[in-house]
C-alpha cells in the first residue's frame, strides 16, 4: 500500500500489478472449478476515492506517478472487476456471486511504506478496527443469505455500501475497458487464460 513506484516482474505498475491484475488472473482459473453457488469476494478499501482508475495507462506512464493515486487506482479496479466479474457471470447464466467490499481502516503492517508520525497518528485517529472486526465484512460477503447481495455489490460494515460515482459505474464503461484491457496485458505476459468464464467446451487455456 502507497509504496514508491516499482514494477513486477512483468512490467506492470506494482500496485494495480498485486492488488488487481494477480487477482484477476487468479480467478479467471479458478473460475472453471468453483461450486455453481459459489462466491468471489474481492477486498477492495474506501481509498479508491484517491485515485482514478485509467484502463489506458494503469501503469501512470503518462500521468505522475503518486504512490496513494496510484495504490486508489488499484482498489478502485477491485470494484470495477467485481462489478465486471458479475456482469460476465449474467451473461454465463451463473449463479456465482461477486462482490467487492471495505474492510474498515486496520492497524496493521499495511501501512509500513507511510511517513512514521503520520502512520502513527492514523493508526490512532482513524483506524476503526482491530484485525479481527476487519474480517467482518468478509465473513459476511462469504456467508450472507444470496438475496442478500445484489450483482457486483459493494459492502461496508456488513452492509450494502456506495462506492464513489466512477466505480459506481451506472454505464458499465469503465468495467468493461478494465476487463479488456486487463486480458490484453495477462496475454501480453504470457499466461494463458481459459477460454471461456466457467469451463466446458473450448475452455482450454489459449
Amino acid at each position: 500500500m502507497a509504496c514508491p513506484q516499482q514494477q513486477t516482474k512483468q512490467g506492470f505498475e506494482l500496485q494495480i500489478g498485486t492488488n488487481h491484475i494477480g487477482h484477476f488472473a487468479l480467478t479467471r482459473l479458478l473460475l472453471p472449478f468453483m461450486e455453481p453457488d459459489g462466491r468471489v469476494v474481492t477486498v477492495a478499501s474506501i481509498a479508491h476515492g484517491m485515485g482514478e482508475v485509467d484502463a489506458s495507462d494503469l501503469d501512470f506512464v503518462r500521468r505522475k506517478y503518486t504512490k496513494w493515486g496510484a495504490y486508489g487506482q488499484s482498489k478502485g479496479a477491485n470494484i470495477l472487476f467485481a462489478k465486471g466479474l458479475a456482469d460476465e457471470l449474467l451473461k454465463a447464466n451463473s449463479e456465482i456471486v461477486s462482490v467487492s467490499l471495505h474492510p474498515g481502516v486496520i492497524a496493521t503492517p499495511l501501512w509500513r511504506h507511510g511517513n512514521f508520525l503520520a502512520t502513527w497518528l492514523i493508526s490512532k485517529v482513524y483506524c476503526d478496527k482491530d484485525e479481527a472486526q476487519g474480517a467482518s465484512t468478509q465473513l459476511y460477503a462469504c456467508l450472507a443469505p444470496a438475496e442478500a447481495l445484489p450483482a457486483g455489490a459493494y459492502l461496508m460494515d456488513c452492509a450494502l455500501a456506495m462506492p464513489n460515482a466512477a466505480c459506481a459505474d451506472e454505464t458499465g464503461k469503465a468495467r468493461k475497458a478494465l476487463w479488456e484491457e486487463t486480458e490484453r496485458r495477462i496475454a501480453a505476459a504470457g499466461l494463458a487464460l481459459p477460454n471461456t468464464l466457467l469451463g466446458g467446451a473450448g475452455s482450454s487455456p489459449q
